[in-house]
């Protein structure tokens, strides 16, 4: 509903600048013949249906594995969000001193490995592992996005907007790791998002290489 009424909405038109179309030899047949981009917009989905899914179901988790109760629970969230901030802060500074592309898979390794050690062990180190998940995706829908729309130039615009519609991923991801945890356990479950970071660590090694944009 809402993006129907966007699309009757007259929204004001950017103004390119000098420098940002481009040139003859770079024409392209549309805004998906950009390798990046297809691949990003994938990036983006999964990336935040990872983040929404493991913050989602992490106090049901840990009352599980800590046998306590989900009130109680609830307060290591905290801890998870808390996480994100910090590591956007360390990595503000880390991305101007390493390559965005290299960032983004290593914080997709770590991504894996905690999720892998958690579910294949008990009590606080299960817990405190899926946690610490949190401080590795704090880079990740910036790099994500910045890698993208490398490039693109005039598409920049329209190329935002298929990104920022691929957030849906938090809904369609978080909503299908309830349904295999309601039908199976969280061992299973977690394999879901442990999906969406394996694809992150592809974009960021190879998904988000194009001829238009920087390496």
């Amino acid at each position: 509903v809402i993006a129907i009424i966007v699309s009757r909405l007259a929204l004001p038109v950017i103004n390119q600048s000098a420098g940002t179309t481009l040139t003859s030899n770079e024409r392209v047949k549309s805004i998906f013949s950009f390798r990046n981009l297809n691949f990003g917009v994938v990036g983006i989905f999964m990336y935040v249906g990872a983040e929404v899914s493991v913050g989602t179901y992490l106090t049901n988790y840990i009352a599980d594995t800590l046998k306590i109760n989900v009130i109680d629970a609830n307060a290591y969230v905290a801890f998870y969000w808390g996480r994100m901030l910090v590591g956007r802060l360390i990595g503000a500074y880390i991305l101007q001193k390493i390559k965005p592309a290299l960032v983004l898979s290593l914080c997709a390794i770590m991504a894996i490995v905690l999720i892998v050690v958690s579910i294949n062990t008990t009590g606080s180190l299960a817990a405190w592992t899926m946690i610490g998940v949190g401080l590795f995706n704090s880079i990740m829908f910036a790099t994500i996005f910045s890698l993208s729309v490398s490039g693109l130039k005039n598409y920049t615009t329209k190329a935002s907007g298929l990104l920022s519609t691929a957030i849906a991923g938090g809904a369609i991801i978080s909503f299908a790791q309830g349904v295999i945890a309601d039908n199976y356990d969280w061992r299973i479950a977690f394999l879901l998002p442990l999906l969406c970071y394996a694809y992150i660590l592809f974009y960021g090694v190879n998904g988000y290489k194009s001829k238009f944009g920087s390496q």
